[in-house]
């Protein structure tokens, strides 16, 4: 007797009737998995070298991702794919980025550092807080670097300043 006689004759949808069929046939009651293979064009490797490229740049574009992958391993992905790659790795898409210069906590800035706390707090303590005016440099911001990338969850999005 087919499905759909049976649906007929027992007053139900078909969907049901496929259900039950198939439990008879089969004698399974989980649902199997849906779907078929999860390939993918990047293996572990090539994974990996994308994932190194972003923590040594992290201002790299998922375009320039894309075209380094293709001139590195001749292997022609989407930029979805490598968006994929890295959201795994949890990396958020874009935070803003902060210059952090290379000398900033080598010997000399630090007691540097120290020795101007240390001076100023000896004018703060010999002068009235009226009579101090702080003034900023410019006053505006002049950018002439990229101020978005890639990096970790949890931590500030930072790329090296050679001065």
């Amino acid at each position: 007797m087919s499905t759909t006689a049976i649906a007929t004759l027992l007053s139900l949808r078909g969907q049901p009737c496929l259900t039950y069929n198939k439990f008879f046939k089969t004698g399974l009651v989980e649902c199997q998995p849906r779907g078929g293979t999860t390939r993918t064009k990047l293996n572990n490797d090539q994974k990996e070298m994308i994932i190194k490229w972003t923590d040594e740049n992290c201002i790299l574009s998922l375009k320039e991702l894309n075209e380094k992958v293709f001139l590195e391993y001749n292997v022609n992905v989407s930029i979805s794919t490598i968006n994929r790659c890295l959201k795994n790795v949890h990396y958020t898409l874009i935070k803003s980025l902060v210059a952090v210069p290379v000398r900033r906590n080598c010997i000399s800035t630090l007691q540097k550092r120290f020795e101007y706390a240390t001076n100023f707090r000896i004018l703060e303590a010999s002068t009235p807080h009226y009579h101090m005016i702080f003034l900023d440099e410019v006053g505006f911001m002049i950018v002439t670097r990229p101020n978005k990338g890639r990096s970790l969850i949890g931590e500030m999005g930072k790329y090296l300043k050679y001065v």
